[in-house]
């Protein structure tokens, strides 16, 4: 358990850091005056610590060791959001991401290049969903729109959380949710122009009927 009294956000410190951990039956109090969390190439995360001490005990029992340090690591559980380093990757240049090639740095290079492939795939989303059947209404095609939206936002992230740590390939991450959503903009488009309106004649049963009644 952590509780620090500030986070500067943008070179990822904090200041006056108390932590309390529990291992094997002891108790321990790490207090510090400031830390860093840190990132490592395969994507572990670690809470560095700086001037410091550590006391670490067993509850009911007098002896308890006490330990000063100038630098202490902590290795934290790896999770698939990550604020404060996320929050420090989003300052950083497009040049400094690529030059640092680290997982998180990769997934937020993914996330910079795909926000205008998504707004130009969802333009082309709206355009055969903009199409209103009168005998059903608009709400059904706004409903689907929204769905999908949300959708492929939700999928976007994930798969960015999946490339900081390192559990997917950037080259793979960086192309495969805008390509199911570009093969759905295409199926959507030829439904709307070829099923609808360029269909022949024969294929159309209650059209031949019609002229054979004629």
């Amino acid at each position: 358990m952590f509780f620090v009294e500030s986070v500067d956000i943008l070179d990822g410190q904090v200041r006056n850091v108390f932590v309390s951990m529990r291992s094997g039956g002891r108790e321990g109090v790490i207090v510090a005056a400031r830390g860093l969390i840190e990132a490592a190439k395969n994507g572990d995360r670690f809470l560095v610590l700086e001037q410091g001490r550590r006391y670490e005990g067993t509850p009911g029992k007098l002896e308890y060791r006490t330990m000063e340090f100038d630098r202490y690591a902590i290795r934290l559980e790896s999770r698939a959001d990550q604020p404060i380093a996320e929050r420090r990757a989003k300052t950083l240049t497009l040049l400094q991401l690529v030059t640092d090639a680290s997982p998180l740095n990769l997934g937020e290079v993914m996330w910079r290049f795909g926000l205008p492939i998504v707004a130009l795939l969802v333009t082309l989303l709206a355009i055969p969903l903009a199409y209103v059947n009168p005998r059903v209404g608009r709400s059904v095609n706004l409903i689907i729109a929204v769905l999908l939206f949300a959708s492929y936002l939700n999928v976007l992230n994930t798969v960015q959380a999946y490339v900081q740590q390192g559990r997917l390939a950037f080259m793979i991450g960086a192309w495969v949710v805008h390509a199911v959503v570009l093969a759905l903009v295409l199926v959507l488009f030829a439904r709307r122009v070829y099923m609808q309106h360029w269909l022949p004649q024969w294929l159309l049963p209650a059209k031949r009927a019609r002229t054979r009644a004629a």
